[in-house]
């Protein structure tokens, strides 16, 4: 991968990770966002990835563009497709291997665990726009020198994140000793991802020419439930393992003052329901796995106190 001039595109959460994990690799990343945020060790840059001449700019030669960054969830249906033609614009033809960093929005709800192969059956808006996201990048390999591959991850959670149903809030509830709030139901199955995981998978896959054209999993843990992360969490940092779910009702009220809660809605599903994924044959291919969830539990903990 070294050789390649490397560009992730967003700043938030994810990208500081896949910026970090190429710098312990060695490499020299270059991070874009709109406001050319500062990341410790790499170089930034202030690029709208919306306007594809700007973003071209950045791929004058061989490059690896992961693609970390996502509009507010409220801005989905506007944004994500100016991205998308931005990121066309840019790379069509070019020798660019395109990493989409994706969740499972699209895959629907499913009765069995999804796997890289289960096909895209979104039941939601945002689901319907994550597809048009991913099969339009995807249609961009193999055009020219451009390749590109999926790899999708769960509900993220580990240091730093935020916007996830087991992120920064319910880390600082369980610390603080105070209940810990919860979407749907917390003791049906759900899949999760540590966001230094996903980071590392990001990588890998990138750095093997004969993983593009296909869609790879992060690795997960499938756990009895949100709730079991709480007592994780709970157990480690010596507090109460309180837990309060947000119904539908509760959803509402708090999206009258939340867009982001508004827009959640629609995902009810995924919390009510069992979300189980494979990542077995990720796991396989490259030799990965997931750090083990006592210990990023921990590295969660450190973070949040520290």
């Amino acid at each position: 991968m070294n050789h390649r001039n490397q560009i992730v595109l967003g700043c938030g959460v994810l990208g500081r990770a896949v910026a970090r994990q190429l710098l312990e690799r060695g490499g020299r990343p270059r991070v874009l966002s709109r406001r050319g945020t500062p990341v410790p060790g790499a170089e930034s840059a202030a690029c709208d990835a919306a306007d594809g001449a700007a973003l071209a700019a950045h791929l004058d030669g061989p490059a690896t563009l992961f693609i970390c960054a996502a509009p507010p969830y409220w801005r989905w249906t506007e944004e994500f497709p100016k991205l998308v033609a931005g990121i066309e614009a840019a790379c069509r033809g070019r020798d660019v291997r395109i990493v989409l960093a994706d969740n499972f929005y699209a895959c629907g709800s499913a009765a069995t665990a999804l796997t890289e192969h289960s096909p895209a059956n979104p039941c939601s808006h945002k689901g319907e726009v994550r597809q048009l996201v991913a099969n339009r990048l995807m249609a961009l390999h193999g055009v020219g020198d451009t390749r590109t591959c999926v790899v999708r991850a769960a509900d993220f959670f580990g240091p730093g994140v935020e916007q996830s149903c087991c992120g920064e809030a319910v880390v600082k509830a369980v610390v603080g000793g105070k209940p810990a709030y919860l979407l749907g139901r917390p003791e049906v199955p759900h899949a999760v991802t540590y966001i230094d995981d996903f980071a590392r998978a990001l990588c890998t896959i990138a750095d093997d020419e004969s993983a593009f054209g296909q869609t790879w999993h992060a690795p997960v843990h499938n756990l009895a439930g949100t709730g079991a992360l709480v007592e994780a969490l709970a157990r480690q940092a010596g507090k109460p393992a309180a837990i309060k779910p947000v119904g539908p009702l509760m959803m509402t009220l708090i999206g009258l003052f939340s867009p982001a809660m508004r827009e959640l809605k629609e995902m009810r599903y995924l919390f009510e329901n069992p979300f189980v994924v494979s990542s077995a044959a990720t796991e396989s291919r490259f030799g990965l796995s997931p750090t083990p969830l006592e210990e990023a539990v921990g590295r969660t903990l450190a973070a949040t106190k520290g």
